[in-house]
């Protein structure tokens, strides 16, 4: 689980140097697309809170 997060995290620094690649509807829509594929494996309650880390990291890097 920690793995998982210390991911998101690590995408959330690519995200916040590199904004205007994550800006780009196609690369946010695949990286969307993984993150509900890892969230989907994991308890409901923990998906929640890594797709709401991810979206809070990456909306706010637009």
């Amino acid at each position: 689980m920690k793995t998982l997060y210390l991911l998101i995290l690590l995408l959330c620094v690519i995200c916040s140097e590199f904004s205007t690649v994550c800006g780009q509807n196609v690369i946010v829509r695949l990286d969307q697309i993984r993150c509900s594929r890892r969230c989907s494996r994991l308890s409901k309650s923990r998906a929640a809170g890594c797709c709401d880390l991810y979206k809070i990291c990456c909306n706010s890097s637009q």
